[in-house]
Parts: C-alpha cells; structure tokens; sequence
C-alpha cells in the first residue's frame, strides 16, 4: 500500500495502498506534559478536519456533466466505462503503502476441488504490506509501489527499476523499527508459516486464473452466445467444464493440457458434451488461461502456418504475445533492437553477483501469471520481509514511535486528498486539473496555517491568563490593605476600652463592645478571603504555566518530522517512477483494486531467467531496430536497421505487426522531432489522432538504481531494506532506500523522484562515492569497504526505453490505457470498430501502458501480450475449435470483449467466504468484464 515495499523499477501498479484513517502524530516543538512517561510519548499533531468521522467509506459522488463549467481535461470515462474505477469509496484512495488487509486464510485442507473450508480475516495494520495485496477492491495500496507499499499491501508500484514492452512490479515498503525478523526462504516450500494458502481445487485454480467462479464474463458470453442465452442450467454445465479445465491447467502447468486429456478428466456427466468441452478448451487455450508459457507439448505446433506476425520488441509481453500466436499456427517473426531479451528486465550477472538492474519484484502470488511460470521454468522465490529500519540525514536510526507517528500521518494526507478529489470534487483548479502534488502541499499548507492559529489563540489564552492575575493582584492588594486598616482600629478599640465599671452608661459600654467585636469579625472574614485569594492566585499562577508550558507546536511539522514525511513523498514517487506533482489526483491509482494477494517476492536467481526461458524456440532478430512500420489493408512493411552490419536495412512483410515499444519510445514517435531522436520511430500512415493523443497524455516515469557488491556484508542480514532520510526535500528520493535480497552481500540504492533525472548526468563516480558517504554515515568508515562491483542504471537516457514505467499523469485517466491498447484499422479513424467496419487491424499494442488494471507490472505487461494474442486469433484466425456457425458468434464482438480475466471476490468463487467491509463496498467497483456477467445463485 503497501509497511510497504513499493520495489522499484518498472512496474508499479496500482497500488501503495494506503492504510487505515487515523490521525497522525508529528513531533513538533512541543508541549510539556505534567507526567514523565507521557513525556516520551511523541506530541500529536493537530490538523485540520477534512474527514469526519461519520463520512468515511462512504461512496464518492461521480463528477455529472452539470457539476462543473470548466472543462474536463481528463477524461473521465474512467468513470463510465469501467464500473471498477469509479471511485465509490475513500478507502480505495489512500496510499498504496498502507491499505488494511482481509487475510483470506484455508486454515483447514480441502479434501476435494468443491469443498472448502476457510477462514476469512480483516487484519488491518497501520503499516500494511504490500506484500500482501488484497484483491480486487479488498484493499491493500497505492501503491506504488511501493517500505512497501504494506506489511502483508498502495500502492503500488514498482517493480524495481523496468520492463520491455511492460512491465514492472512493485513492492511498497514501510519503515519499521530496528533491523528485521528472518530471512525469506525459497519457493513454495520455503513460504512463511504466516502466509495463507487462499483456495484448493477448482475455486483455487479459478482464483489463480482471475475469473469468477459462478458467473460467465463479458468475453465469454461473447463466445458463447448460445450458452448465455441458455438459462441457468447452461450456465451451470459451461461453468464446471471451464472450472475443471482450470483446474487440471494449473495442477499441471509443466504438460500441455490437451482436449483429449482434458476430456478423459472431466467429471460426470459433463464429459457427455464432447464438443461443448472442446469449444471451451479452445477458448481457455486462445485467451491465455490455460496452456500458456513454457511447457512441454504434447501435440506438435501445425505445420502449416496461419499467416504471418511481425512482433517489435523482446521484453516480456512480445515474448508473450510471439509464443501465444506460435502456438495457434502463425509464423512469427521477433525484432529487438537491443543484444539481449527482456527489455526492461535485466539482470546484471558477474561471478557470484547477481541483481537486477530493472524490474525486480513479483507483486502478490494469487492470481499472478508469474506463479505459473515460476513452476514451470525454475523461478527462485523469495518473500521479501518487510521490516524496514529508517535512519536519518545524520545516520542515526529514527525512533520507531516518530516513524510511526509521521506515517499515520502521511496516510492521513493521502486520505485528505482523497477527500478532496472525491468528496469536494476539487479537482481542478481554474481550468487545469489538479496534481496529487499540489493537493498535498495545499493540505500541508492548510495545516500549517492552522497551526499557526492554534498558536495565535494560545497567545490569547496567555495574555488572557495574565490579564486575570493581574486583575487579581490587584484584588489582592485592596484586600491587604483592609485587613490592614481593619487591624489598627481593632488594636484602638482595646486601647480605648474602658472596664465597665468605669462607664456609668450601659448604653455606652454596650457600644464600645458591639464596635470591638463587630471590628473583630470583619478582619477575621477579612483574613479568609485573603486566604482565599491567595488559593486562587496559586491556581492562577499555576493555570499560567500550564498554559506556557504546554503550548502548540510552531510549526505543524518540525524540520526533521518534514524530512521524514520527505521520505515517504520519495517512496510513493518510487512507486509511480514521477513526481508527485505529475501525477493525477483523480486517477493516480485507478488500479489499485487490481491488486494481487500473496507474498511479494523478488527472484533470486535474477528476473532475467523468465525472458530468456520465453525465447524457447522463437525467431528472434536480436540488434534489429525498427525504424518505419508501414501499415495497410493489405498488411505490413517493417524496415529495421541492423545494428551489427553498419546501417543496413532490412525489409520484413507480414500480415501484422504487434508493437510493444515502451510508452517513452512511443512518445518520442509523436513528438515530430525525429530528426533529433536518434532512434526514432515512423508510422505509415501516421498513427491515429486519438491514439497520438493518449500517447502524449500518459506519463512515462524514470527510477534508477545502483548496484553496489561488497566481499562481506556489513548491514543486518535479517532485513530486506532499510532507509535513508535525505537532508532536503529536493532530495529527497536520492539513494532513499536501499535493497538486500541477494544472497550474496550486494546493496541495490533505488533514485526516485527529481533525483532519478538528475543522477543521469552525473557520473558513476560521483554516485558510487555519495552511495558510500551514505552508508558510512550509517555504519561507521571503518565498517564499510570499497565495493568490488558497481553498476548505475539510466533508464530515461536508454533509447530503447526512455524510462522506467508508465502512469497516471496530470490530465490523463485509466480510460487511456484503452486506448492505448486498441488496434488500429487503415484508414478507420476510432479506436473499437463494429461489426461492418470493413477491414481487419494490422497494428496491434502490447505492453505495461496497454493494460489498464496491471500498468507498471511485468505481469501487466505479460497478461497484455495473452490478450493481443487472443484478439489477434478472434481476427484472424476465427471461430474457435469446434464453434458453431450458427449461434451468433460475432468475431468482432469477441475481440473486442477479449480479456486476461481480473482480480475476482473470492466470496464469489465460494458462499462459505465473505469479504470485509470495505470489499463489499467494492464489489460494485469490479470490471466491466464481470460488472455484467450472469451470476449462479
């Protein structure tokens, strides 16, 4: 969210996902207190309320076309288009580090694939993990993301530094105490005792492929209209069919999943529709869900090739996308520019060293397509442990009660600006939408002010209090001075007294007494309110210095509480590869209800093993750099330039191309100044505008990394990460956090923010020796040796990247991740064409910035390559095996409808599971893929 490990690199997703509303506590300079525990307890923070408490969790307005004149520079289609991203409740938009988890635990095991005994657990934590991300809209966050993103969840976002065609994952960290608790162990069997197994047997399998148990998606009443159509009893049989297909699939990813095997398996009486399981076995099999990544085959791909593909890029969704159409019979043709597979996943390898320089993190097992892989090609798994110790610009370690108070606060900031989005529909500011950046300083800015005022109006009390012992001195002083006079004409009284004998008059003798006593008792009651304002003089005086003493803060935040709030800005900047004064405040973290559940792990035998395990018996053209892609009606012209031969070039003819170059690639091909890109893209005719201008109004982020390897390791074995607060706020995403998940002694420092642009124009030594200046300053000089191996990314000057992951920017939304991700037809100027548009596409999009519910993720950019292959099979390829002709399947339709599946309710998979609060509120956030599906009751 989440503490939250948001990894670095190129991923994110939605996600630090934010934690619990609960009011912060920021050191300032503060109030005395009266008792010396409560003295070390640090001081609250005041604040201004934004929230009350009667509002949170409640749904958020949307924005209706009458609610505003000004016009709408993001589009909100988000709004419409996809019920998911509506942003029905506050929770959603907190930070993705720190979002409460619903733990959905099998605490007992399941003898059967139909019964299922679990235990469903809200466990929310200030510091939630990221680690942990909860599905759907169960949230976690945020983000970014990634001290990741949550202790078990944001934000968010990164994957650790990038991905080609896509990709990213991300890990929010959050700080945490002293040094860590134990070492991650490996793979399945070294998963912690506290990680919970979520379902066996169909539900499971289900679950793992992102669909809903009990009801058919969009795509698949797409495809099968007949069955959709057919009543509940349809449904019924279609449903145990596809489920128990899943269910051999993920039992067994290492074995094709063929229909004969398929069809000896199948339960009773579902194994009597021959053709109905084979018609849902080429569907799973076309779109993804089954038979997908390195396997071994039991049938031989056909021999006779279907047409001809041309994928541009071998980051992780070409590769996708070119085994995929491989596999359906297509010739298939892969051209990277660079020397090496993977793009935006690489790993730097050198003796026992090993760290990757890009994406890094698989973000939440459950419903990940990267567990599946990981079975079949040898993925070394590692949880990451989430404790996180902070120190600060001085090396000295912050107190875990400062890092705690100045985190809640930092969640409660995000929450504010959630508010302010979503509640007050502040989100624009004139005619210019507004920035999560700008929110955030205005809200710091409110708090500021107020705590100026609170100062002002303790001033008052003050003056007020003196006023009044003023007044009261005076009182007092009046008082004196009659018990003064009082005394005197009592100490007369008994000189002049004469003995009564000597007074002849009773009359007389009578008076001098009365005047004597009368005298007596007014100086005695005299002397009692002396005394009693004496009392109250003390009580005054006393009042007076509890009112100095325990005054408020100057300042809403000290100096160094601002720093360590710097440090988590850093994090989530980390998560979203930008500033936070670029991204949206609307749409910053759309897809944060798409999060998976699960241990975040990273790989410890490098990421890098997954591309080139991909390449298993592809055509790849490796140092070939496309310069122009010529579409029409008629097919493709690819020019590429081989990097190798001095400039020559190569022509390649296909009946498709699918491009996954990076979104920072993309942009420098609409940007019009190729003649100052040395890499620079052309397209034939030039690309449409609506695609142009979701190219330009999606951000493109940069973070970079430096690999430090040492002969011993001088940190605390026990802890992943740990973190350094920087001296300024400009600085604050310089060498932030630093990373140990090798097992070998290597650091990797993240740069994110403004620092991860200006660290690549510095040198290597320059950074080498600030990285060292660091952690001796943590350490000690004479704990830290010279590193024997270093390395520092730069992902923004690569130009076969230009940068590290996609996100939301100031004016953009989720809807252009659509766009992004749609054909393109010749000569057909909008992006979803119906079913008499005349032609086919022949420019496809895969990658990270193509998919709008995982962007920044190396599984978004791996889940957007199966989905281009299952469209790319709906057009060009047809009915699926063993598809009528005459049920009203329209090809268009399902291509259109074509999906990977999403992160799904699990109460839906089961009736025995219920979700949270806050998951129910977000059931109505779910796809649009599931929004309108049939459901089994």
């Amino acid at each position: 969210m989440k503490p939250t490990t948001q990894a670095g690199g190129v991923g994110g997703g939605g996600g630090v996902a934010g934690g619990g509303y609960s009011s912060g506590a920021a050191a300032g300079n503060g109030a005395g207190t009266s008792s010396s525990v409560a003295a070390k307890l640090p001081e609250p923070i005041d604040y201004v309320t934004l929230i009350s408490d009667d509002s949170d969790g409640e749904p958020s307005p949307k924005r209706t076309p009458g609610s505003s004149g000004k016009p709408k520079f993001d589009d909100d289609s988000n709004d419409a288009t996809t019920p998911s991203t509506t942003a029905t409740s506050d929770e959603r938009r907190t930070s993705r580090r720190n979002k409460p988890k619903v733990d959905y635990t099998n605490t007992n095991k399941t003898t059967t694939g139909n019964t299922l005994n679990t235990t469903s657990e809200n466990t929310p934590s200030e510091k939630s993990s990221s680690t942990t991300a909860s599905a759907s809209s169960a949230s976690t966050s945020q983000m970014s993301d990634r001290r990741s993103q949550s202790n078990n969840h944001q934000s968010r976002k990164s994957e650790t530094s990038t991905t080609n065609g896509g990709g990213g994952n991300s890990t929010t960290t959050s700080t945490s105490g002293n040094g860590g608790t134990g070492n991650g162990t490996t793979g399945e069997s070294g998963r912690d005792m506290g990680t919970p197994t979520v379902l066996a047997g169909q539900e499971g399998a289900v679950f793992q492929s992102r669909l809903p148990f009990s009801k058919m998606t969009t795509n698949e009443e797409a495809c099968f209209p007949d069955i959709s159509g057919s009543g509940i009893l349809g449904h019924r049989v279609f449903l145990n069919i596809r489920n128990s297909l899943l269910h051999m699939w993920v039992d067994n990813p290492k074995v094709q999943l063929t229909f004969d095997n398929a069809l000896k398996n199948i339960p009773p009486p579902f194994d009597s529709e021959p053709n109905l399981v084979r018609r849902v076995h080429s569907f799973l099999e076309r779109h993804g869900f089954i038979n997908f990544g390195i396997f071994r085959r039991l049938q031989p791909i056909p021999s006779k090739k279907l047409g001809k593909v041309i994928v541009i890029g071998a980051g992780i969704s070409g590769l996708a996308v070119a085994q995929q159409l491989q596999q359906f019979g297509m010739d298939v043709i892969v051209l990277e520019a660079r020397d090496r597979v993977g793009g935006r996943i690489a790993t730097f390898r050198k003796n026992s060293y090993i760290a990757d320089l890009g994406a890094m993190v698989v973000t939440g097992v459950y419903g990940n397509p990267m567990t599946i892989l990981s079975k079949q090609i040898g993925m070394d798994l590692v949880p990451i442990q989430q404790t996180c110790p902070l120190y600060g610009p001085d090396g000295k370690p912050v107190p875990k009660e400062k890092d705690d108070v100045i985190e809640r606060e930092f969640n409660r900031l995000l929450e504010s600006a959630s508010y302010l989005s979503h509640r007050l529909d502040f989100n624009y500011a004139g005619n210019c939408p507004v920035s999560l950046g700008d929110a955030l300083e205005w809200i710091i800015s409110m708090q500021e002010k107020h705590a100026m005022q609170k100062r002002a109006m303790h001033m008052h009390e003050i003056i007020a209090a003196q006023n009044k012992i003023i007044e009261h001195r005076k009182k007092v002083k009046a008082v004196k001075q009659t018990v003064a006079t009082l005394r005197l004409e009592h100490k007369a009284l008994l000189r002049q007294r004469a003995p009564k004998s000597a007074i002849s008059d009773d009359v007389t003798y009578a008076r001098q007494e009365y005047n004597i006593r009368n005298t007596q008792l007014k100086l005695e009651d005299t002397r009692q309110l002396l005394d009693e304002l004496r009392q109250q003089s003390k009580q005054l005086e006393l009042k007076l210095y509890e009112l100095e003493q325990n005054g408020p803060s100057d300042v809403y935040l000290s100096s160094r509480d601002r720093l360590i709030l710097d440090w988590h800005f850093a994090n989530l900047e980390f998560a979203n590869a930008t500033r936070l004064n670029n991204l949206s405040l609307k749409h910053w973290d759309q897809d944060d209800d798409f999060e998976f559940i699960g241990h975040h792990t990273t790989v410890r035998n490098g990421y890098s093993c997954v591309p080139v395990a991909l390449t298993e018996n592809l055509d790849i053209r490796v140092n070939s750099a496309v310069k122009e892609i010529k579409y029409g009606s008629q097919g493709v012209e690819i020019v590429a330039e081989n990097l190798k031969t001095s400039n020559s070039q190569m022509t390649y003819k296909a009946d498709l191309v699918v491009c996954t170059l990076t979104l920072g690639v993309l942009k420098v091909a609409v940007a019009h100044e190729e003649s100052q890109q040395g890499n620079t893209v052309k397209f034939d005719p030039p690309l449409p505008d609506w695609k142009q201008q979701a190219i330009r109004r999606l951000g493109f982020g940069n973070l970079n990394k430096v690999v430090l390897c040492f002969d011993r390791i001088f940190w605390d074995p026990n802890a992943n990460l740990f973190g350094h607060v920087g001296s300024t706020t400009a600085s604050r995403g310089e060498l932030f956090l630093f990373w140990s998940i090798s097992s070998t002694p290597v650091l990797l420092a993240l740069v994110a923010g403004m620092a991860a642009n200006i660290v690549e124009s510095v040198t290597d030594d320059i950074i080498i020796g600030r990285c060292m200046s660091v952690l001796k300053n943590i350490y000690g000089n004479n704990s830290v040796p010279q590193p024997k191996e270093t390395v520092v990314t730069r992902w923004r000057s690569d130009p076969w990247a230009r940068g590290s992951y996609s996100y939301v920017s100031v004016g953009s939304s989720g809807s252009d991740y659509d766009l992004l991700a749609a054909p393109v037809i010749p000569n057909v100027d909008h992006p979803h064409p119906s079913k008499d548009s005349e032609g086919l596409p022949r420019l496809f999009f895969a990658g990270e910035h193509t998919i709008r519910n995982y962007p920044a993720t190396v599984h978004g950019a791996y889940l957007s390559g199966l989905r281009e292959a299952g469209r790319i099979a709906d057009y060009y390829l047809g009915y699926p095996e063993g598809t009528p002709s005459d049920i009203g399947y329209s090809v268009v339709e399902a291509a259109n409808s074509v999906s990977v599946g999403n992160v799904v309710k699990l109460r839906d998979l089961s009736p025995n599971l219920s979700d949270s609060t806050s998951s129910k509120k977000s059931e109505e956030n779910s796809n649009s893929n599931t929004a309108d599906s049939v459901e089994l009751q």
